[in-house]
């Protein structure tokens, strides 16, 4: 912008006026400011939970599932990944739901697809006939956010602020990428640190004391003394 205002002083006041105008953030918005925008709007994954329900069919005579049948049932939950899956329930008929052998069989199916999180539950199911099972399995699947987003200026954000697209990304690919879409929501696994090792190492440090040797490689012609030297002396603790 230029602003012709006595030469040169009016290039600078020019400037001043862009610089004073072009950093708040309602350029950015069409109107609206990104950031609140933002708040309002959050760029974020949804969890929700899922059912998927597949039959499979056992031959009269056989305990067993045919190679057909469970290559059909993989390929019906190819898709769901097994972290994620909440529950296992087999639906029965009257007859099927005594019948131990099939029981186990399902049971050990699921376990080689994946599924570790708890037991396959077994329950009566008047829809279901003999010889054969319903399998419903219920899982979390998470949601990208609503990309891309246009919300912004696509060309540059004067209140230095991060494109929204950025996020779309960055969101889109944890939602793919994450195994158990439950940790979206809720982290798991112990949090607990234990810092007596680190304090140990600092303390054997400072009293002079030998660090524990490292367990030898077995290579053929090599010494647990090292290379010259005594090898196992500690260092000299600071003064």
């Amino acid at each position: 912008m230029v602003v012709r205002i006595n030469g040169i002083c009016g290039i600078w006041v020019g400037l001043a006026a862009l610089a004073l105008t072009g950093c708040t953030a309602e350029i950015d918005g069409f109107g609206t400011d990104p950031v609140m925008y933002r708040e309002e709007h959050p760029l974020k994954n949804t969890v929700e939970t899922r059912t998927q329900v597949s039959e499979v069919r056992f031959a009269a005579a056989r305990a067993a599932l045919s190679d057909n049948e469970e290559a059909n049932l993989r390929k019906q939950l190819h898709g769901i990944s097994m972290a994620a899956v909440e529950s296992v329930t087999v639906g029965l008929s009257k007859g099927e739901l005594h019948n131990e052998e099939r029981k186990s069989i399902i049971t050990k199916l699921m376990h080689r697809l994946g599924y570790t999180q708890g037991d396959v539950m077994f329950v009566y199911d008047a829809d279901v006939a003999d010889n054969h099972a319903k399998i419903s399995l219920k899982y979390a699947v998470a949601i990208p956010p609503n990309c891309p987003d246009w919300s912004a200026s696509p060309v540059t954000t004067y209140s230095n602020t991060t494109q929204g697209n950025f996020y779309c990304a960055q969101e889109s690919n944890i939602g793919l990428m994450v195994a158990d879409p439950h940790d979206l929501v809720e982290g798991s696994g112990d949090v607990q640190m234990s810092t007596a090792r680190a304090a140990m190492a600092v303390q054997n440090y400072n009293n002079g004391a030998a660090a524990p040797a490292a367990a030898s490689s077995g290579a053929p012609g090599s010494s647990g003394s090292g290379s010259g030297g005594s090898g196992g002396a500690a260092p000299s603790p600071p003064q």
